[in-house]
């Protein structure tokens, strides 16, 4: 049966619009085997059939090692597919702890590690992620939980980065129905992970619990949570640029080094949150995920407030140093530097 036109069209037109994957890019698509993976590695290789795109796809597939024949089963169908299609393929194997299993982060972490193993293996400039719009209404339930800001609100980026590695995500407005019923249409069999319907990992009670009973009193509550998504981004977005704006202000005011302090105090609050948040977590996503949402108030209070002097420390071992006059962040490797781009 031949491939729908209609999902393949419509993304086309969204990247023809976004211009999120660049023409004549090398790009690593990460497949685990699952619906979503595979309905986006289909969609952009039938996409890259027409003379517009030229892309060179190439699949990288990343074993956890926590499932056994299951595991083996999901990469020898990840190989076959891409075999199928043409394309190279790689796989990474990890080795996590199953008794360790439980950290998300842990397992994040090194996922990635791995795709951008891969992507430099073959020479691609980005990594392709399969999260659609379901994985984004999740995420922003998940950061409510949490009791995010507005900057956690904004949830998972279209484009991104982790360390050296580029994410892109053409799915995000995407439903995972529309998904699955383009890998039905064109009769396209995918793997199904066991460890989706575990309680043990709190994304998973969001999906299978806490969504469906949402959707009860608001049957339009993922496209909803998607908007919010969005908007929150772009205020984000603006929230930035007014952030290096004081940055690039505090410093050339202060001259001493560090921020002018007054400069600081007279910024919209938003602005002064944006830029202690940049400056304190540093380079790494560690200390960036280590500071909480008190502290960075905490940060705040001290900047803005009465107190002539005062110290605060924050994980990786930087401290934010207030003077009557100056604000700095000191210890090890240093503040991040706030850049045009950054």
């Amino acid at each position: 049966m031949p491939a729908p036109r209609g999902l393949v069209q419509q993304l086309d037109q969204h990247l023809h619009y976004t211009g999120l994957l660049p023409r004549g890019a090398r790009l690593l698509v990460a497949c685990s085997g699952g619906a979503d993976s595979v309905a986006l590695l289909r969609l952009l290789h039938a996409i890259n059939k027409s003379n517009y795109w030229h892309w060179g796809l190439c699949v990288g597939h990343v074993d956890h090692g926590l499932r056994g024949a299951e595991s083996e089963a999901d990469a020898a169908f990840v190989w076959d597919l891409a075999e199928a299609l043409g394309l190279p393929f790689s796989i990474r194997q990890l080795h996590l702890d199953a008794e360790k299993s439980g950290s998300e982060g842990a397992a994040r972490d090194q996922r990635f590690a791995a795709l951008g193993a891969m992507a430099q293996d073959h020479g691609c400039g980005a990594i392709v992620l399969a999260h659609h719009a379901g994985d984004q209404a999740e995420t922003v339930l998940l950061r409510l939980l949490r009791g995010c800001g507005p900057q956690g609100l904004g949830a998972i980026r279209s484009r991104s980065r982790v360390g050296d590695c580029l994410l892109l995500r053409p799915l995000l407005h995407i439903p995972r129905a529309s998904l699955l019923e383009y890998l039905a249409t064109t009769g396209q069999t995918f793997r199904t992970d066991s460890t989706n319907q575990l309680p043990m990992y709190l994304r998973n009670k969001v999906r299978l619990q806490t969504l469906p009973a949402l959707r009860e009193l608001n049957p339009e509550i993922d496209a909803a949570l998607v908007r919010m998504a969005r908007h929150a981004a772009e205020a984000n977005d603006a929230i930035a640029q007014i952030g290096r704006a004081l940055a690039l202000e505090a410093r050339r005011a202060n001259g001493r080094g560090g921020y002018d302090r007054e400069v600081l105090r007279a910024a919209p609050i938003a602005a002064l949150r944006w830029l202690l948040h940049k400056v304190i977590r540093g380079r790494t996503v560690k200390h960036a995920d280590a500071m909480s949402a008190s502290q960075l108030d905490r940060a705040v209070e001290l900047v803005r407030g009465r107190r002539v002097a005062g110290q605060l420390e924050f994980a990786g071992g930087r401290r934010l140093v207030v003077t009557r006059a100056v604000v700095r962040v000191t210890g090890a490797g240093e503040a991040a530097p706030v850049k045009e781009d950054s």
